[in-house]
């Protein structure tokens, strides 16, 4: 499929005049009392008002039925008589603000006359107003429109009626715009505000935009507005896009907009799960209900491309205002709220994306911590891989490497980690993690291309603009010598390694503009994360998402972490797509999950809980576990083109070589879980990942032993393999697998989930196939469960519980799968007792072994079991042993290690 051909959004409207050049060249209409003193004109306009004045102060009720007793009538009864108040008037509207009275009235005056475009006028209103409406309320609009000139000496008490004044008109603009059509809503582009650097237009900028939005939509309902105004629209809006308050409103009209036009092209029914979610403008909504289905789409297109590439706001020098001060050689202040309005752009783009994708965008509120939470030591220096495997874990089995509140009853204290805003008015950046969508496979959706043509420029470019060319910082240089060499090579194939910075904005500015390009991100990784496996996108567009992954996931002390949260964030499904390519980008996850899952809190700041961000960094860890083994010594392309002296260090780099790296990752991130789900995650990735390097050893142990791939291959790959089952085989993984579940059932052993999880791990390792494990490690495994079992037994009375009993049940039918599944363990006289004294105090609640060391026999023996639920289970796992014993008793000799009486005496 070829490359579709870019939106050309200025040829749209190429063969189109444009109004802009005549609005720009507008001078004030000559009025007469201009040329004479400013005493004359005050005192004509004085003169004048209170007839007029008079005559407008009109009751609702007299103004509704358009006649009624005691009403009076406009003393003006000619075109002449009119024309010539109007001169008057609209040389009141320029008086300065000391004469307020007098503007007020002035515009009381034209409020009233007005009213001639209602189906019943007021009497009051002169009969010519009331015969030609349309050709006086273009004059009455062009003096109201004198008013928002700024003033001599406009500041403090002053500034305020001002505002007030035109706080008004716009009112009175926007009810009367409803029906008077595409005049008016030409009329009401005469409403912006001047460009000047002056706190007035500020003040109003974002009721006149509101007002010139909501006009241009009525527009669009009875007479769709020509080609060239739309032209002029766009052209002016690009010149106003220094104010925050039109990227505010274009957003929440593009949102109402886009809202109408998904629910036409893809059925009401696409969007009907967000219908409660869903919070749009009343007003544009109310509008948009009246436009025709085709002026509908032919809007939003239009009205999407009014703002011009949201990307622009990112550098001063692409604005035409700041483009025109440049070339006059001017000195104007940067727009203070240039990030702001960045953010508030791309926002709105990112909003228009899940709405098409039917994925709600929410508020992120950090999640406390779940009930099964524990409290952890502060991080030491980070072990290496290699340091952890020579150690062997020891933080698993080392009760007292854990301080605080311990055995999952402690940690209520919330851990969110929030960046540092460099801008007072930079907004926190909501969190957008739409993971899954809700629709079924068979609603009709728009595909990822189409939704890449519409915003795929403006995102991809927003990520990659004021972007860092370098990977540095302090930070990111202590977490580099830690790491293998080999994986440090590896991560610097794929950038580079000079540790100066070479910026294309300044760090500040960077951080800055950080809060949009991850709006721009977020929405990337939901369009290809929600996509069904196995649709295409264009290679195009996977080449530049993988670069904006690659850019994004880098960090550094100069930079916020928004990007990288963000990333993570909306990719915890974004592997299991099958996306071609995407392995290119898997070093550059992995050094992202670096800052994140080895540390009690992430070493990014971000704006959402720190649970939130470790659930989605599990879920990707999770998803990249089955690479090594499955390409194993294929090498690892790297993201960008290096030098010839590279080529021989990046052969070396291979799927297999990120092995230590990911399960390094994960035992960390166990060592240092706070919440209980995340924790439960873990140990399940924990036995999956064993299951999968069991499976691996049987199938290449079976093809060697039928003599698959002899010869120097073949050779090859059985010393591969032998390197593998020494360094991350099976037995490696089972040691640390079990030291993890035992030190889960220490620490966590008063939340019931954890400790079933873990049991369920171990049960898990029971029932895999061994072939290369050391059976110390095995005995272990075992004697780790009928330690939980006596610790949970042992406890008060007035301790116990349904959730307790369960656990004990849960961890006799783990004992029972070691037994039945490896009987030779019983051959271990330690092992057999162990087990032995668990059923014991299972079946009859207490031991024959008193800890004075006098023996109680059966006979004397009063039973009182646990529950009736875990005798059972005890006596079923007393059954099963002797099955064993009965069977294997030839081979193994149980007999000779089960004390005198044990089975029958005590018992």
């Amino acid at each position: 499929m070829a490359q579709p051909p870019p939106l050309a959004e200025v040829a749209m409207y190429s063969e189109c005049a444009s109004l802009t050049e005549s609005l720009q060249e507008r001078s004030p209409p000559r009025i007469v009392l201009s040329s004479y003193p400013p005493a004359v004109g005050r005192e004509v306009v004085r003169s004048v008002l209170p007839p007029l004045k008079g005559s407008s102060r009109l009751s609702p009720a007299g103004r509704e039925t358009g006649s009624g007793e005691g009403e009076e009538q406009s003393p003006l009864q000619t075109r002449e008589e009119v024309e010539w108040t109007m001169e008057v008037l609209g040389h009141g509207l320029q008086l300065p603000l000391s004469d307020h009275d007098l503007v007020s009235s002035c515009i009381a005056v034209y409020e009233d006359w007005l009213s001639a475009f209602s189906p019943s006028p007021s009497s009051t209103v002169p009969a010519p107003v009331v015969t030609d409406p349309n050709r006086y309320c273009l004059v009455i609009l062009t003096h109201l429109y004198q008013l928002f000139t700024p003033r001599e000496a406009d500041s403090g008490s002053q500034l305020e009626l001002h505002l007030q004044l035109c706080q008004k008109v716009l009112t009175l603009t926007k009810s009367l715009v409803m029906t008077s059509g595409e005049k008016l809503s030409v009329a009401d582009l005469l409403l912006s505000p001047p460009l000047d650097p002056f706190s007035l237009p500020a003040r109003l900028s974002g009721q006149l935009t509101h007002v010139l939005f909501a006009a241009w939509l009525r527009a669009c309902t009875a007479f769709f507005p020509e080609p060239h105004m739309w032209k002029s629209l766009r052209e002016l809006c690009l010149r106003w896009r220094h104010h925050l308050c039109l990227a505010t409103e274009w957003s929440s009209l593009m949102y109402s907009l886009t809202l109408r036009v998904v629910s036409l092209l893809y059925s009401p029914s696409y969007l009907a799960h967000l219908q409660d979610n869903l919070h749009e403008d009343s007003e544009f909504s109310e509008i948009l209900r009246s436009i025709p289905p085709d002026s509908l789409v032919q809007a939003w297109f239009r009205l999407l491309h009014t703002l011009g590439n949201p990307v622009d706001l990112s550098s001063l020098s692409s604005l035409p205002l700041f483009q025109k001060v440049a070339g006059d050689h001017l000195s104007v202040p940067p727009a203070p709220d240039l990030p702001h309005i960045f953010y508030e752009a791309l926002q709105g783009v990112a909003r228009l994306v899940y709405l098409f994708l039917g994925l709600e965008p929410r508020q992120e509120v950090p999640r406390p911590p779940s009930e099964g939470s524990a409290s952890f030591p502060p991080l030491s220096a980070r072990p290496s891989p290699q340091g952890l495997r020579r150690k062997g874990s020891k933080e698993f089995r080392d009760k007292s490497s854990v301080s605080g509140s311990i055995g999952g009853g402690g940690g209520t204290k919330k851990s969110t980690i929030w960046y540092d805003v460099t801008s007072p008015r930079l907004p926190i950046v909501p969190q957008l993690t739409p993971l899954t969508s809700p629709l079924s496979s068979d609603v009709k959706r728009p595909r990822g291309n189409t939704i890449l043509h519409l915003f795929g420029s403006w995102l991809f470019e927003a990520v990659t603009r004021p972007v860092l060319h370098a990977a540095g910082g302090e930070r990111g240089r202590q977490t580099d010598s830690a790491r293998p060499a080999v994986f440090r090579s590896l991560v610097d194939l794929n950038g580079s390694t000079d540790s100066t910075l070479t910026l294309t904005t300044p760090p500040e500015d960077h951080a800055q503009f950080e809060a949009g390009r991850a709006e721009a991100i977020g929405a990337l990784c939901a369009i290809f994360s929600s996509q069904p496996c196995g649709e295409p996108f264009l290679p195009v567009y996977l080449a530049r998402f993988y670069r904006c992954l690659h850019l994004g996931l880098k960090h550094d002390e100069a930079s916020q972490g928004l990007v990288m949260t963000r990333i993570l964030l909306n990719s915890p499904s974004l592997f299991r797509k099958g996306l071609p390519g995407l392995n290119l980008v898997l070093p550059s996850f992995l050094t992202a999950l670096e800052l994140v899952l080895p540390h009690p809190a992430p070493l990014v700041r971000c704006s959402v809980g720190t649970q939130e961000l470790r659930h989605a960094s599990i879920q990707i860890l999770l998803s990249v576990f089955s690479l090594p083994l499955h390409f194993l010594q294929q090498p690892l392309p790297a993201m960008s083109v290096e030098d010839e002296e590279e080529e021989e260090e990046r052969d070396s780099v291979t799927f297999y070589s990120l092995r230590e790296w990911t399960l390094w990752l994960l035992f960390s991130a166990i060592e240092h879980e706070r919440d209980g789900s995340n924790l439960q995650l873990l140990l399940h990735g924990v036995l999956v990942c064993l299951q999968d390097t069991v499976l691996y050893e049987n199938v290449t142990t079976r093809l060697a032993e039928e003599g698959v791939g002899e010869g120097e291959s073949g050779s090859a790959r059985t010393e591969f393999f032998s390197s593998v089952v020494k360094d991350y085989g099976s037995a490696s993984l089972f040691r640390r697998a079990s030291k993890a579940a035992h030190w889960c059932l220490l620490q966590w052993q008063n939340k019931i989930h954890i400790s079933l999880s873990a049991l369920e791990l171990l049960q898990g390792l029971a029932q895999l196939q061994f072939e290369y494990i050391d059976h110390e490690d095995l005995n272990m495994a075992v004697m780790w469960v009928c330690e939980y079992i006596h610790r949970r037994a042992e406890k008060d009375k007035i301790l116990h519980s349904k959730d307790l009993h369960t656990s004990i049940v849960a961890a006799f039918s783990c004992l029972l799968s070691w037994v039945t599944l490896h009987p030779y363990l019983l051959g271990d006289k330690t092992i057999l007792e162990a087990v032995m004294q668990v059923v014991e105090l299972g079946i009859s609640g207490t031991f024959s072994q008193s800890p004075s060391g006098s023996t109680v026999y059966k006979g004397e023996k009063e039973l009182k079991p646990i529950s009736g639920r875990v005798k059972e289970i005890a006596e079923f796992v007393l059954t099963a042993i002797m099955e064993q014993v009965v069977k294997f008793e030839q081979k193994y000799n149980f007999q000779r290690y089960i004390p005198a009486g044990c089975c029958g005496v005590h018992l």
